[in-house]
């Protein structure tokens, strides 16, 4: 099953989750984060380990940094757990828009995975 989210999320400059995925067994899934608006956004995705939000990344990684205005950084975010989320935050407020392609095996019946916000 693939599934496809395109949308975009109002920032404001409180650092705050911006959405999260949850899904059976190991996270693998297309990014594109594009800033929409005239601030830089600082951004992280976090991986949920059953205790505590680790960041997925390291500072100046595609899955720990900064987008100026009009940036586009696609990638691809693979992880051993199941919960991720994407935090950020941008002076002034800004705008994010982001596309989620993710590829899963959904067994007979079971739910359909997507997005939270």
């Amino acid at each position: 099953m693939n599934t496809l989210v395109d949308d975009i999320q109002e920032i404001t400059d409180t650092d705050s989750t911006l959405f999260s995925t949850v899904q059976q067994g190991t996270t693998n899934m297309l990014v594109v984060l594009q800033n929409l608006g005239t601030n830089t956004i600082t951004y992280v995705f976090q991986e949920f380990d059953g205790a505590a939000w680790n960041n997925v990344g390291t500072l100046g990684s595609p899955t720990y940094g900064t987008l100026i205005p009009g940036q586009i950084v696609p990638l691809q975010l693979v992880s051993n757990y199941a919960q991720i989320r994407l935090r950020g935050f941008a002076s002034g407020g800004s705008t994010l828009g982001f596309s989620i392609l993710r590829h899963l095996i959904r067994s007979s019946g079971g739910p359909a995975m997507l997005v939270s916000f």
